[in-house]
């Protein structure tokens, strides 16, 4: 198994109910392997900004944390994106852009 890098083996996950803690995160994604690190931002008044961040061990967890996307948390459906929320972004960005040319 491949070490700990934070790109290759971190996970974002947007559209988190506002309440959910850290320990809530790491029981949704336990089964899909051993957790490193959660992190879950706060906005500027201080409350969870309802987005995250979760490092595995290893990569191999990432497959399984992807079957997760979509599914419905206390009336909100998660995002779990490969990577950081940047990267997920611009591939978006780019994705969008790239069916905008073929119009």
């Amino acid at each position: 198994p491949k070490k700990a890098n934070k790109t290759n083996n971190q996970i974002y996950v947007g559209g988190l109910p506002y309440k959910m803690t850290e320990d809530d995160v790491k029981e949704l994604f336990a089964s899909c392997g051993n957790i490193v690190s959660i992190n879950l931002p706060m906005n500027k008044q201080g409350k969870p900004a309802g987005f995250g961040f979760v490092v595995f061990e290893n990569e191999d967890s990432i497959p399984k944390a992807l079957t997760l996307d979509g599914n419905q948390i206390e009336g909100r459906f998660i995002q779990v994106r490969h990577g950081s929320y940047e990267e997920s972004d611009k591939t978006s960005r780019d994705v969008i852009a790239n069916a905008l040319k073929h119009k």
